[in-house]
């Protein structure tokens, strides 16, 4: 995200998923990595208009092997001319592979980095929790840095949760002070009337109001509504619920009435996950 982009009174932000190739042992099939290079460049190019940055994330799937978000981001620039910003986690790496991370980003031409401090992986079958650095603060601080010792003059990015009741803004202004320049919100503001009214009191309470995104989700249905704040421990208003009853159309209307009415309140911005269906956000941006 460039310095430009960070001056906007209002930012929308796309969030996408890397290439993915499958990893089951023993059973993979052959996957031509041009190809799926091609058909990620092909997937995001419809929507390449809709928002100001897109964003790359890393994904926690076993199942899953990803090219990484950096390199991902980087072809994103190249073919399509995007500001686009990877997600680079505490969660994966030691201190030195994390820079590593961050400097070949910004070798690539890469001058945004969401950074964030990634779930915990559970069970033994899964990968080892790193976790190298005291707080996301730390890291942000240390890729502040960095940019500075390269001359790259970066947007950073980090989360901020705005659950009721939660630590969320305190943490975020500590990752404010050590250098981020936005903040992206979590659990998504989920509609027009309840949800946007509480992050919006929670935010200026804060005194966050401009530099914080809210998040938009594509919900498909109540069931995966349900599924989602089980899995992600969110706690979603009953008014989504009853919006969801309606069906897909009348959560996409409602996530346009979210960012339209962000706008209008004056608002920093939204991002938008996409879920790894880039053709998703058109709806909710249109």
């Amino acid at each position: 995200m460039s310095r430009a982009l960070l001056e906007r009174p209002f930012i929308t932000v796309v969030e996408l998923f890397p290439p993915l190739v499958p990893s089951t042992p023993g059973r993979r099939a052959k996957v031509d990595l041009a190809d799926l290079q091609r058909r990620f460049v092909d997937s995001v190019r419809p929507i390449s208009r809709l928002a100001d940055c897109f964003l790359v994330a890393d994904l926690k799937d076993p199942s899953q092997e990803q090219i990484s978000p950096v390199q991902s981001a980087a072809i994103l620039k190249a073919e399509l001319g995007l500001d686009a910003a990877p997600v680079v986690v505490a969660r994966d790496g030691n201190k030195r592979s994390v820079a590593t991370s961050v400097v070949t980003a910004f070798a690539l031409g890469i001058d945004s980095i969401f950074l964030a401090w990634g779930d915990r992986y559970s069970g033994a079958a899964q990968p080892a929790n790193v976790y190298d650095y005291g707080s996301l603060a730390e890291l942000i601080s240390e890729t502040r840095a960095l940019s500075r010792t390269l001359g790259i003059d970066a947007a950073i990015l980090a989360p901020v949760d705005l659950s009721a009741g939660g630590g969320g803004p305190r943490l975020g202004r500590k990752r404010l002070a050590a250098g981020a320049d936005l903040l992206i919100a979590q659990p998504p503001t989920t509609d027009s009337t309840v949800s946007l009214s509480a992050h919006e009191t929670i935010l200026r309470g804060a005194g966050l109001s401009r530099r914080v995104l809210l998040g938009a989700f594509p919900f498909r249905g109540q069931d995966d509504a349900r599924q989602c704040a089980e899995k992600f421990g969110w706690q979603l208003p009953p008014q989504l619920f009853k919006l969801a009853a309606r069906g897909r159309r009348a959560l996409d209307a409602e996530n346009r009435r979210v960012v339209k009415s962000a706008r209008e309140r004056g608002l920093r911005g939204v991002c938008v996950s996409t879920r790894g269906e880039p053709r998703t956000a058109a709806p909710m941006l249109a």
